[in-house]
């Protein structure tokens, strides 16, 4: 699997979309249409989500999952970090840094 973790900053404007799993973490998700949105602070949450204006899946602290409903109306899953790191262990395979 390949997936592009699109993170805000002077190079996401350059990025060309391609057809695979892209992961916007904060305002990165309004830049590019992504699959899921990564955000843990929930002040970023209160901020954007109700911005978002297509469908997508929602990575966060479970702390946070309790807001969703209210500030992030187009969440159609959400998966918290805690999860993630006990079910799926994994290790990246590379790296393609941009700044």
């Amino acid at each position: 699997m390949v997936a592009h973790i699109l993170c805000p900053g002077p190079s996401l404007s350059q990025y060309q979309p391609q057809d695979v799993l892209k992961i916007g973490v904060n305002r990165a998700v309004f830049a590019h249409r992504c699959d899921w949105w990564a955000v843990s602070d929930s002040p970023v949450m209160e901020q954007y989500g109700k911005d978002i204006n297509y469908p997508v899946k929602l990575f966060t602290q479970e702390e946070n999952a309790f807001l969703i409903p209210e500030l992030v109306p187009e969440c159609i899953k959400c998966v918290t970090k805690e999860i993630v790191g006990m079910t799926y262990p994994f290790q990246p395979t590379g790296w393609n840094r941009k700044t």
